[in-house]
């Protein structure tokens, strides 16, 4: 059992570089998925008039709601993937 000092110790100390590198992958992992999908989906946005949802051109449905939710969708994968990384290094509160 540990005593109270060496707790105490523990607790304040800083996460270490596998940390970060962790943290710093699954940033730049969601950065680039949104980067790609926020300037290929306005490319593929021409093709796409020819489909409608709701007699709203697809193109201008994905490009004003799709890119939306795919950021949500992308900051949650990023909260979990952060969460874990934060569990598996003690950090979790």
């Amino acid at each position: 059992m540990k005593d109270a000092k060496s707790a105490a110790a523990e607790s304040n100390m800083a996460p270490g570089p596998n940390y970060w590198r962790r943290t710093r992958r699954a940033a730049w992992l969601v950065a680039a998925l949104w980067a790609v999908a926020a300037l290929l989906l306005p490319l593929a946005a021409q093709q796409l008039e020819v489909l409608a949802v709701l007699g709203i051109p697809f193109g201008f449905y994905l490009g004003a709601q799709g890119v939306l939710i795919l950021t949500a969708l992308l900051l949650l994968l990023l909260v979990r993937r952060q969460s874990r990384i934060d569990a598996d290094h003690g950090l979790d509160g």
